[in-house]
């Protein structure tokens, strides 16, 4: 039987299930599994995978803002950044970045600082404003529809 399955194939590059790596010998021909369990198991565990990386980061901002938080809260406004790496500081993990004038300013959530090659300063809490516009567009909206 496989040598006629082989003789049908000749010339084609075959075609092999991503997940189990066996040869894949009916349906469509961007078909890329064998079966409905490798898709699943292939799926899930691109998943799995994805969730972790997002874990992973998710722990180290909440680290570094977790040291950046006990700074401001102790009044640090300013450190060398060999004291803050020895904190346990990760600069690789930020979330915001800008360049500001000839300063570089990083955030961590609602932290910013600005950053020299051997130093951050000007480490505070910004305020984060919230603007609910979907309720007053609404009311406006209404107020016009009324008066016409």
């Amino acid at each position: 039987m496989d040598k006629e399955i082989r003789k049908m194939y000749e010339g084609e590059a075959l075609k092999r299930c991503l997940e189990c790596g066996d040869v894949i010998l009916y349906g469509r021909p961007d078909k890329k599994f064998c079966s409905q369990h490798c898709r699943n198991e292939f799926n899930n565990r691109k998943r799995v995978d994805s969730r972790h990386i997002r874990e992973r980061i998710r722990r180290h901002l909440d680290k570094n803002y977790a040291i950046l938080d006990k700074l401001i809260r102790i009044g640090v406004d300013t450190l060398a950044l060999t004291e803050l790496s020895s904190l346990g500081y990760d600069p690789s993990y930020v979330t915001s970045y800008h360049k500001n004038g000839r300063w570089n300013e990083f955030g961590c959530y609602d932290i910013t600082f600005l950053k020299t090659p051997t130093r951050i300063f000007h480490l505070m809490r910004v305020e984060i404003i919230h603007h609910d516009f979907g309720d007053d567009t609404e009311e406006a909206g209404e107020a016009e529809i009324g008066e016409g």
